[in-house]
């Protein structure tokens, strides 16, 4: 996984964005974070998922890599948009169960929201072998796309 994270944050370096606004999420520690201080300052209950959280209340971020994590309920219930999304999760996930991540594509659908999503059948909390591998290329890809997507747009 710090890998990457390493080639992540390359990727992103050359990219020579003038103000970053991507996260990497895992379900207890936000791995990378990419956006202003201020975002995350701004929440009132820190959580694990803290770049899916901020981006819930459209503070900053342009899209996310969530990691078998969730949105916590208050911020399903004051749900204001998401930049685009991507879902990774373990259906055999004891300890944030599969259907926080079902909820929040099921959210995204309704919502219409730009979404991508995998679950892995057979992992749990983390991701292992060649799953892992799976994971680290969906997430370079899904943020690369959002990276371009940005830059396209001539926010950056």
């Amino acid at each position: 996984m710090i890998e990457t994270i390493e080639r992540m944050l390359t990727d992103l370096e050359h990219a020579k964005l003038t103000r970053p606004r991507f996260a990497f999420s895992l379900a207890s520690v936000a791995a990378a974070t990419f956006a202003a201080p201020a975002a995350i300052a701004a929440q009132e209950k820190p959580t694990g998922s803290v770049g899916l959280s901020a981006a819930s209340q459209q503070i900053g971020l342009d899209a996310i890599a969530e990691w078998y994590g969730s949105l916590p309920d208050d911020y399903f219930y004051s749900l204001k948009g998401l930049p685009p999304l991507l879902i990774l999760h373990g259906a055999q996930d004891t300890n944030i169960p599969v259907i926080n991540a079902q909820q929040l594509i099921r959210v995204c659908q309704i919502e219409r929201f730009n979404c991508l999503n995998h679950i892995y059948a057979d992992q749990g909390h983390g991701v292992m072998g060649k799953a892992l591998e799976d994971a680290d290329d969906r997430t370079l890809e899904s943020l690369a796309g959002a990276m371009r997507e940005s830059s396209t747009k001539g926010d950056h």
